[in-house]
């Protein structure tokens, strides 16, 4: 692609596979066709990790301090999306998704339409992006009802979950990626 363009370009900087150049005006929906299964697809995996640096009982006040380490770790879940052919020698690119407030790691896949797996699968198969990681985390603690466990998320996404990735999922470490 062509650097700073914003869309997936070809060397003559249009569009690659035949995807069509999507910007904010002229997005409308999800082509149907891209909510249709593909030869040899993704997989959706369901994991858990230890998160040591979760916030139970802290207040809101609590995201503007450092995390705090927990002496005892809590087992939390995660959901991760793997591209087609996922090959473990080679480095992919990632993204973490959270759900909003009073949901949890399952959500997005509950709403998506299209399935989030046809879609990525899709959106990879005909180059409108590159093959990814996506990850589904649960940013709450103790339930759904906890406002500062979910707003406290971010201690727990860089020291737990992401080492756990890292070391369970071939991953480009760059702030890029």
């Amino acid at each position: 692609g062509t650097a700073g363009t914003g869309h997936a370009g070809g060397s003559d900087g249009g569009p690659i596979g035949g995807v069509p150049n999507v910007t904010p005006q002229n997005a409308t929906s999800v082509p149907a066709t891209y909510g249709e299964p593909i030869p040899n697809p993704g997989t959706w995996t369901s994991k858990e990790y230890q998160a040591y640096y979760y916030n139970a009982n802290g207040s809101a006040a609590d995201v503007f301090k450092a995390p705090v380490k927990q002496s005892t770790p809590m087992t939390k879940p995660v959901n991760i999306y793997t591209p087609p052919g996922y090959n473990p020698e080679t480095q992919y690119p990632y993204i973490v998704v959270l759900h909003g407030y009073g949901n949890n790691e399952d959500r997005w896949s509950e709403l998506a339409e299209p399935k989030l797996v046809p879609l990525f699968d899709n959106l990879i198969s005909s180059k409108a992006t590159k093959p990814f990681i996506a990850v589904f985390p649960n940013g709450t603690v103790g339930g759904a009802s906890n406002a500062n466990g979910y707003y406290n998320f971010g201690g727990e996404l860089m020291n737990d979950l992401i080492p756990f990735l890292e070391a369970s999922y071939s991953l480009k470490k760059d702030r890029g990626s």
